[in-house]
């Protein structure tokens, strides 16, 4: 009799421990909880609007001292007040992209002083000619064109708002680049999405 009653005692314990509430259930399931707008939503674009088959194209000048580059802009939906931590929204992104570029040498110039030949002006003295620095250690380095660092979203208007600022080479004038990026709201969902981008040349 006392194994019995030792036996329901266990059971009636262990169904209050793995009771949990219908709409506690739902909250924390439910996609739509996370966000304002119920769906959280992801949006890519660029400068360019897109052409009627979803690709965006880019015009760029080559040829200069630094590559040009254009600005990647993601936004995503606001979270509900209880996932905003002192103001702040735990949404990021990740970016990637299949496209690379491989460091040859890193040229730059450094100005040369000389205190009792140069000139001065206002802003303190001016340098008598520059000299060329050439450094080849990172030469053979492969680097991917999207960086994959993370990058933070910040209120905006009535949206979260962030970019990534992307490099282009003359290799890639006339190829189309896909960037893909991965959003994180808090940590609790993902959300994938993905932009064409023809490269031109003005």
């Amino acid at each position: 009799m006392s194994m019995r009653v030792l036996l329901y005692f266990f059971v009636v314990v262990l169904l209050i421990q793995c009771e949990t509430p219908t709409d506690e259930v739902e909250e924390t399931n439910s996609i739509e909880s996370y966000c304002i707008t119920g769906d959280c939503f992801v949006k890519l674009y660029t400068e360019e609007n897109p052409d009627e088959n979803g690709y965006h194209h880019i015009y760029r000048t080559f040829g200069g001292t630094f590559p040009p580059r254009f600005d990647l802009n993601i936004e995503s939906s606001l979270m509900k007040d209880k996932y905003v931590y002192n103001n702040v929204y735990n949404v990021f992104s990740y970016f990637s992209s299949k496209w690379n570029y491989t460091i040859d040498n890193i040229v730059f110039s450094l100005p040369l002083y000389n205190p009792f030949q140069s000139l001065y002006s206002y802003n303190g003295i001016i340098p008598i000619r520059d000299t060329i620095v050439t450094i080849d250690y990172f030469k053979g380095e492969i680097y991917p064109v999207v960086q994959e660092t993370r990058v933070y979203h910040s209120l905006k208007d009535d949206v979260l708002y962030s970019k990534k600022i992307i490099p282009l080479f003359e290799e890639m004038i006339g190829d189309t680049m896909t960037v893909y990026s991965d959003t994180s709201f808090d940590s609790k969902i993902h959300i994938l999405d993905s932009i064409k981008i023809v490269i031109h040349e003005n």
